[in-house]
């Protein structure tokens, strides 16, 4: 759940971050992948085998185990080095903070509750994808804007003097290539489907973007 959580964006670590999560404490996630780190051993071994996969799970199942009981001797040191160095020492720092600044507790719940059901909203998630659809949109239209450049400055040349049959074919070329960017550009723009999505942008068209 930590690995999935650190590896995907702000709305995975809202609901799967360790951290974040009611009942696990302090938890940075640090312990799924030391016990990753132990169980690597066995990729190899897996995917050489020929076995079936109630074999695989076995394997599995046994290694952890025996990662389990050889940890099990150390949990008391552990436990007490967390409650130490984990819940009281952090549990005090943030007191101070809440004191420092003299926000209510409940009043910081109730921001986070908000600021959760937000991010987590469909409209946020439609937000982040409408904006890297239109990162991958302005990155077509400065692939337009350098051929509009190119063009220009072959153009400039022919006019000064006679032009190459190879010139005038790479002309030809890149008219054909800005054509093709601009209908890129219009598609992926009319695809987002903007005024639907978000009303409030209605009448922003892409000579804006």
């Amino acid at each position: 759940m930590a690995m999935h959580a650190y590896g995907h964006e702000w709305a995975c670590q809202l609901v799967y971050n360790p951290r974040l999560v009611a009942g696990l404490g302090l938890s940075d996630g640090e312990g799924t992948e030391c016990l990753w780190s132990r169980l690597i051993k066995l990729i190899g071994i897996e995917c050489s085998s020929s076995g079936k996969q109630q074999h695989h799970i076995w394997l599995i199942d046994h290694q952890a185990a025996a990662i389990g009981t050889e940890m099990h001797t150390d949990l008391g040191d552990w436990i007490k080095q967390r409650l130490c160095h984990g819940v009281q020492e952090q549990g005090r720092l943030a007191q101070d903070q809440i004191e420092e600044y003299g926000i209510d507790v409940e009043e910081l719940k109730s921001q986070w509750a908000s600021q959760k059901e937000s991010q987590l909203s469909i409209q946020s998630h439609a937000l982040a994808q409408l904006k890297k659809e239109l990162n991958t949109m302005l990155a077509l239209q400065a692939d337009v804007d350098i051929t509009e450049k190119a063009i220009q400055t072959t153009k400039n040349a022919i006019e000064k003097e006679s032009a190459a049959p190879d010139t005038l074919s790479a002309l030809a070329n890149l008219e054909r290539t800005h054509d093709h960017l601009i209908t890129k550009v219009k598609v992926l723009y009319a695809s987002l489907n903007i005024q639907t999505k978000f009303p409030e942008l209605d009448g922003i068209g892409l000579d804006f973007i």
